[in-house]
Parts: structure tokens; sequence; C-alpha cells
């Protein structure tokens, strides 16, 4: 028989991903650092807390379809149905992902958020992080305040989906990747799915017409 000594074994691909997989969990319990009060940065726990409320997507549907019917301008109409739209997309897409991947929040998580349905305990992609992003870009394009604006809106963004991890919600692949779909998200939208300022009137104009507005 063949001397096998000092000869590399093949990793295999089940091997990387697991390796991976390990990688992501071990960071993910470092960098989570805020996870309780109790943590090294447990101080700054209700400033990552107001970032993840900034980003919840009940608020935000709430305040989108709120803005819509208070204003008559047609521009706007289809900027926030748009918006709108965008939100609905992403809560399905992040919705089928999870119920998909199921996989497990972060062994630290410690969560009491009353507005958590059982689909969003689990953890890939982070839907936090895949608005805010997704948001981010759409109101840089579509709603810009100019670059100082612009730039605070960004680094919210980035505040939010960084904060998933430092709570100790989302591993750090769970964030990685739901920025990537946010951004994909915005993409097909303005790409494929963008709804014309007719087609936002056609449905806006009856409801608000209907509640005398």
């Amino acid at each position: 028989m063949g001397d096998n000594t000092g000869k590399r074994v093949p990793v295999s691909p089940p091997s990387l991903f697991r390796a991976l997989i390990d990688w992501d969990v071990d960071v993910t319990r470092r960098m989570a650092v805020c996870a309780t009060p109790q943590s090294q940065f447990g101080q700054w726990r209700p400033l990552m807390r107001f970032l993840e409320y900034s980003a919840h997507g009940v608020p935000w549907l709430i305040f989108n379809v709120v803005a819509i019917l208070a204003t008559h301008r047609i521009d706007l109409h289809q900027i926030l149905f748009n918006l709108f739209y965008a939100l609905i997309l992403d809560l399905i897409i992040v919705t089928l992902l999870k119920a998909i991947f199921r996989r497990p929040r972060p062994a630290h998580n410690t969560t009491g958020d009353m507005m958590t349905i059982s689909v969003d305990l689990f953890s890939f992609p982070s839907g936090h992080t895949t608005r805010a992003i997704m948001v981010a870009y759409f109101s840089v394009v579509h709603y810009s305040g100019g670059p100082l604006v612009d730039l605070l809106v960004l680094l919210w963004g980035v505040a939010v989906s960084l904060s998933r991890i430092l709570l100790g919600r989302h591993h750090v692949l769970d964030v990685s990747v739901g920025a990537v779909i946010g951004v994909l998200q915005y993409r097909l939208l303005a790409n494929y799915l963008w709804l014309s300022k007719e087609t936002c009137e056609a449905w806006i104009r009856p409801i608000q017409e209907e509640l005398h507005i």
C-alpha cells in the first residue's frame, strides 16, 4: 500500500460550509457586546434598541400609509406608494427565506419584542437589515435631501445592520446576506416593478375620496 503521509486530504464542500458556519457563530458571539445589560458594552444597549425599532416593519408600514393618504401631490404619491410596495415585497421575500432556511437565532439572543411573530424567530436573513438597506437606498435615489442628509440616511442603514449583531439578534452572515438582499430588492423594484404615476393614482384616489380626505 502507498504511504499517504504528508498528503493533503481535500476538504469537501460540506466541510467548508460547516467551517464557515462555525466561524460565523464564533465571530457573532464575540461581536454581541450589547446582548444584555451586563455585556461588555451593555450601556449602549438602549441606543441599539432604538436603532432596532427605527427599522421595524410595522411603524414603517403605518407611517407610509398615513403619508400616502395625507398628501395630494401626485409625485409624492408615486414615491410613497412605491415605497409601500417595496416594504411589502421585502416582507414577503424575508418571510419566505426565513421559512425555508429556518436558521435559529444566536444562542445569546434575548428578545422580549411583543411584535415578534413566529417566523421572525428565525435568523436568516436579517429582516431589519434588508429593510434598512433597501429604504436607505430608495431614499437617497428618490427623495434626496442633499449630500449630508443622504450620508446620514446611509449611515442609519449601516448602523441598523450592525446593531443586529451587537445586540446578538443575528449572526454576521444573516446581516451580510441581508444587506445584499436589500440592495437587490431595490434594484428589482427600480428596474422591473416600478409603478407609474397613473397606477399609483388609480389605487390612492378612490381611497382618499371614500375617506373624504
